[in-house]
């Protein structure tokens, strides 16, 4: 999975792990934008404890797929965090939150220069 290449290239798979406590979850039907189609999704919002003890907090809104999809409120799942920005954490079950938007900018970008190095070499011939 690209999060968990991202991760090792971030260190991430080596920050410290945590246990992460679910505060509320809202399980709806999201519109996967045709024809009236839709599919089960879930916002989660936890809690969780950092190196320095403070109470961090963190949401992300997964698909009815996803394992975290049937967490109830109070349950618990593992997380790691970012030991120098412990807002910062990684859940392997879900991913990098912030990153979901850099997956796909950087896939495209990966994409547009693969595209242009081959059109560069094949008018060099």
């Amino acid at each position: 999975m690209v999060e968990e290449l991202i991760a090792r290239i971030r260190g991430a798979d080596k920050w410290p792990e945590t246990t992460a406590t679910v505060y509320s979850i809202s399980r709806y039907e999201a519109s996967t934008g045709g024809y009236g189609a839709s599919s089960p999704a879930a916002d989660v919002t936890f809690s969780y404890r950092g190196g320095d003890q403070e109470i961090q907090s963190g949401f992300f809104t997964v698909d009815g797929d996803c394992s975290l999809y049937n967490v109830e409120e109070n349950d618990t799942f593992p997380i790691q965090y970012d030991p120098k920005n412990p807002e910062r954490y990684y859940c392997r079950e879900y991913g990098f939150p912030s990153w979901r938007k850099f997956n796909v900018i950087g896939l495209a970008a990966a994409a547009a220069v693969l595209f242009y190095l081959l059109i560069r070499a094949w008018f060099r011939r």
